[in-house]
């Protein structure tokens, strides 16, 4: 979980993703939708990881 929600380009705002292994690569999902995205300088960001239970009761309490 981001501290505040992102724009993307296709003007959909998300702070809350799923993390996925795809073969080798891990992937990002907007919790929203699923759509996969990418964060240009993750890691350098302050984030939070977020139990899977807790994620979804989070997005129901933002959407």
């Amino acid at each position: 979980m981001l501290p505040e929600p992102l724009t993307f380009s296709d003007g959909i705002s998300e702070q809350t993703f799923q993390v996925r292994s795809w073969g080798t690569r891990t992937v990002l999902l907007r919790a929203g939708d699923g759509a996969g995205v990418r964060i240009s300088r993750l890691m350098t960001r302050a984030w939070t990881l977020v139990a899977p239970e807790a994620a979804a009761s989070a997005a129901s309490v933002v959407a």
